[in-house]
């Protein structure tokens, strides 16, 4: 089943989790925040990946013809890992 995003995901950080994202096809933007800086990265060819291997606070959005991402993490799915607050993310960093 594909699924395709029109609106914003991500809106969390995760604590230890380490993520290598790339985007297959189509393109997609992930601002990332660490709590002082953001930054704005566009995955837009399948060759472009994006290694988040620390506490950053992620959102994906602008999803460009029929974006598909690829996500491989450094381990399985944990809720514990999550943080799903951008206050509580900014108090985990601190």
């Amino acid at each position: 089943m594909v699924i395709q995003y029109k609106k914003k995901r991500g809106g969390h950080a995760h604590k230890k989790l380490k993520q290598f994202i790339f985007c297959i096809h189509g393109a997609v933007d992930f601002t990332l925040d660490n709590g002082k800086y953001k930054e704005v990265v566009t995955l837009d060819s399948p060759n472009k990946g994006l290694l988040i291997n620390k506490p950053l606070w992620r959102e994906i959005n602008n999803f460009k013809n029929g974006a598909c991402i690829v996500v491989l993490t450094s381990d399985l799915y944990d809720e514990d890992d999550y943080i799903r607050s951008y206050e509580e993310f900014i108090r985990f960093i601190r």
